[in-house]
């Protein structure tokens, strides 16, 4: 432990003492210091990191004062709102919050735990991307709550700007563990995000290497959401997780159309046939979501915005022949035979090269 870090957790210990006494007044602003460029001074540093302390401890002792949750929590994002604010600040505050915010997670309310939460999603340093990926697992985090808010946070704060100083090996680590969480993830809405947080994750900033690993994690993801929407699994569960595939696909059709076309060609060399493995799910699963209204329309938009999607996979790698299937409209009209049928075309064209 360097001398600095040494005296920031020596300050650190002290002031929890402090502020559980009472002694100690409101910390001044540090919002003046958030778009000061570096470096800073150590009493600079110092005054950071109290001011994140003091905050983050008053969030621990709120519990259910929903009152002292709110204030405690403007008074910890009004530096962090700023418009410009510096990497060199982010590290310091992070370091100052980090050690209070998982407490409130711990062992603080439900809406003190939320809270923290939100609050490290905007911090962008790499302890603030470790503990989100923490709790957005079902192996680390039993509450589904705060599993939403920590994969939701992960999508946000991989998209930013304010990761930029975050190495890539990381965010690569980081888009592999959101993968791996999602490969068990029982709940819609967490699962939902921790799909989309791995997309986020396929930054423009990041090497070419980094983004097709990243890639091929989103693939993975999505392949052990249909492996397991195809299994014995009861009828309501299996067309949650299906219709959780639907916002990340939506965005997934604008990024590709981004990409170069060399990237275009290697990712939907994997991208086909995961597609395809998308569009099997409802013919395994035809005779529980054809007979319930909801779930049969859910299913409906997903085989829709699945078929649209491969169309135009296809058509980039200049795969042959063209086909024209209409896998929608079969759907709805409840027609397994013809659905069978363009998904048997599609399935033969994904065997093939350049898949």
């Amino acid at each position: 432990m360097d001398n600095g870090s040494f005296i920031l957790r020596v300050t650190g210990v002290a002031l929890s003492f402090l502020v559980a006494a009472g002694c100690l007044a409101d910390p001044p602003s540090v919002t003046g210091l958030a778009t000061k460029p570096p470096p800073l001074s150590q009493d600079e540093k110092g005054n950071i990191a109290t001011y994140a302390e003091f905050w983050g401890q008053k969030l621990v002792e709120a519990k259910d004062d929903p009152e002292q949750v709110k204030k405690a929590h403007r008074r910890l994002f009004d530096p962090l709102r700023i418009p410009g604010v510096t990497a060199s600040f982010l590290n310091e505050y992070s370091r100052g919050a980090i050690g209070s915010l998982e407490e409130a997670i711990r062992v603080g309310s439900p809406h003190a735990a939320v809270n923290s939460i939100n609050i490290v999603s905007f911090l962008g340093t790499e302890s603030a991307l470790e503990m989100l990926l923490d709790e957005s697992t079902l192996r680390d985090e039993p509450r589904q709550f705060l599993r939403l808010t920590a994969a939701r946070g992960c999508r946000e704060l991989l998209a930013g700007e304010r990761l930029a100083s975050v190495n890539a090996r990381k965010i690569t680590s980081a888009a592999r563990r959101l993968r791996d969480a999602a490969r068990t993830e029982p709940e819609k809405l967490v699962l939902r995000y921790q799909l989309e947080a791995v997309l986020s994750a396929d930054r423009a900033d990041l090497p070419e290497a980094s983004r097709r690993q990243i890639r091929g994690y989103l693939v993975d993801a999505i392949e052990s959401v249909m492996e397991r929407c195809a299994e014995d699994l009861e009828p309501d569960h299996a067309v949650e997780l299906f219709d959780a595939t639907y916002p990340v696909l939506d965005t997934l059709l604008e990024a590709f159309l981004k990409l170069d076309v060399g990237s275009q060609q290697d990712f939907g060399q994997k991208l086909g046939p995961c597609l395809g493995a998308v569009l099997n799910v409802p013919e395994t699963r035809w005779d529980d979501a054809q007979t319930e209204p909801g779930s049969k329309t859910r299913y409906g938009r997903v085989i829709n915005l699945t078929e649209q999607l491969l169309v135009r996979v296809n058509a980039t790698l200049g795969a042959s022949p063209a086909i024209n299937t209409h896998l929608k409209e079969a759907w709805d009209a409840g027609d397994t035979a013809k659905y069978r049928s363009d998904l048997d075309r599609w399935q033969a064209v994904l065997s093939e090269a350049p898949y």
